[in-house]
């Protein structure tokens, strides 16, 4: 038997709500934990409503263990968000050290504190000498290079650090260009302990030529490719539970009843939460183009896709998919 393996789902800002996440988890078990796209609270608050609470969903109220996620760059402000969740029942929260937008690297936050070595293991002492609650942290290789995590690594071997999560590839990239492996090797061999992968998942293969390279590896976070083929989280699990598996049988989507009812599920939550026409059809919209991100499907229903305007027109594309692969 091969030894477990962990998948986390990656948050994605303005896809992975409470309700698309609850969704996933109905319909497609397996994940160990969830992220949650980063808490909109700010430095300098000074008080956390429920507001700023609204899209994690409270612990027993989730079939899935979630991580509430913070984009702080200060101790105070961390530990006014963490005794706010605490009150709620929550035992970890992530700090964000990873986010590559340029507004928030602006800010000094996200991958914009991966140069400041010393003022993260300041804001890292100030919080866990006041609290209890489990820290976990996802990082990036750095900023501008991969130095800066290079000379932050060593340093948090010393802290009680729930997780550590790191995507390999430097802020200024963004999404693009090549994850850097050899320097996620480096990372795995300076810090000494466990390190959850996490970047450019998006096939069985992907993940075997991954876990094959990193044999010590057993937590693995997964975004983008999850939200285009949730089946991926089953192929994953199973790859680890059947030998001489070869990663190539991912299923199409769209030849999947369970994809559309998942689709259908979710445009009904959805519904209920935002009743604006024109914000429910940008919010779904936006949900589908990562869907339909595949090249599973002809180009023609994917420029449809962006022509939607009306409930009449997504139907119309739905059903027309389903005759497309569902006869097949």
């Amino acid at each position: 038997m091969s030894k477990p393996i962990h998948i986390l789902m990656a948050p994605l800002e303005g896809v992975t709500d409470r309700v698309y996440r609850g969704c996933f988890y109905d319909h497609f078990p397996g994940l160990k934990a969830s992220l949650t796209p980063f808490l909109p609270i700010p430095d300098r608050v000074q008080r956390v409503s429920s507001g700023n609470l609204g899209d994690v969903c409270f612990p027993g109220n989730s079939n899935v263990y979630e991580i509430p996620q913070l984009l702080l760059s200060e101790a105070d402000s961390f530990l006014l968000a963490i005794d706010a969740l605490q009150k709620r029942g929550f035992s970890e929260v992530n700090w964000n050290l990873g986010c590559p937008s340029r507004g928030v690297i602006k800010k000094g936050k996200g991958a914009g504190l991966m140069p400041r070595t010393s003022h993260i293991l300041e804001v890292l002492d100030k919080v866990l000498a006041r609290t209890d609650i489990q820290i976990s942290l996802k990082l990036r290789m750095g900023l501008y290079e991969s130095e800066e995590l290079f000379r932050l690594l060593p340093s948090l071997r010393d802290y009680p650090l729930n997780r550590v999560i790191l995507h390999p590839r430097l802020g200024t990239q963004m999404y693009t260009g090549s994850v850097d492996l050899d320097g996620f090797q480096k990372a795995l061999d300076l810090y000494g302990k466990q390190i959850c992968y996490n970047g450019d998942i998006n096939t069985g293969l992907d993940f075997l030529a991954l876990q094959k390279r990193f044999p010590s590896v057993d937590e693995w976070m997964i975004g983008r490719g999850l939200v285009a083929n949730p089946f991926l989280l089953k192929e994953i699990l199973q790859f680890n539970e059947v030998s001489g598996c070869s990663g190539d049988q991912l299923e199409n989507p769209f030849k999947q009843k369970a994809f559309y009812d998942f689709l259908e599920d979710l445009y009904g939550r959805i519904k209920e939460k935002i009743t604006r026409k024109e914000a429910f059809w940008n919010y779904f919209k936006g949900i589908l183009i990562y869907s339909f991100s595949h090249s599973y499907i002809p180009p023609e229903k994917r420029k449809e896709l962006f022509r939607i305007r009306i409930e009449e027109d997504w139907f119309q594309l739905k059903n027309s998919l389903q005759l497309l692969y569902l006869d097949q």
